[in-house]
C-alpha cells in the first residue's frame, strides 16, 4: 500500500481559512493541540474559542515534545487515511488576532 504524502504548511506560510470556505469539508478536519497547562480538554477550548467545532481534536500532552508530537501525530493521521487535512497546534498564549477567522 502507498501512503499518500503528509505536507507540514507553517503559520506565516499559508492564509488560515475557516473551514468550509476552501475545496475540502470542515468536518472532515481533524486537528492535535498540544498542552502542557490548562487540563486535559484545553485543545477543545482553545480550537472551540476560534470557531473550529465538530472536528475530532487530540490533545497532546509531552512536556517539551508536545508540538513535535503533535506534528507526528498529524502525520500518522493523514498517512492512515483518516483524514485530508490535519491542523497541528499548540495552546500557549495566542491572541485572538492569530486566527481572523
Amino acid at each position: 500500500m502507498v501512503k499518500p504524502k503528509a505536507y507540514v504548511i507553517g503559520v506565516g506560510m499559508t492564509k488560515f481559512s475557516k473551514p468550509g470556505s476552501v475545496g475540502w469539508d470542515y468536518p472532515d478536519m481533524q486537528a492535535t493541540v498540544g498542552y502542557l497547562f490548562g487540563g486535559t480538554c484545553r485543545g477543545q477550548r482553545v480550537l472551540y474559542e476560534c470557531g473550529l467545532t465538530g472536528i475530532l481534536i487530540f490533545n497532546v500532552n509531552n512536556a517539551c515534545a508536545s508540538g513535535s508530537s503533535g506534528v507526528f501525530l498529524c502525520k500518522q493521521i493523514i498517512e492512515s487515511g483518516n483524514a485530508d487535512v490535519v491542523l497541528a497546534s499548540d495552546s500557549r498564549e495566542w491572541p485572538l488576532e492569530v486566527w481572523k477567522i
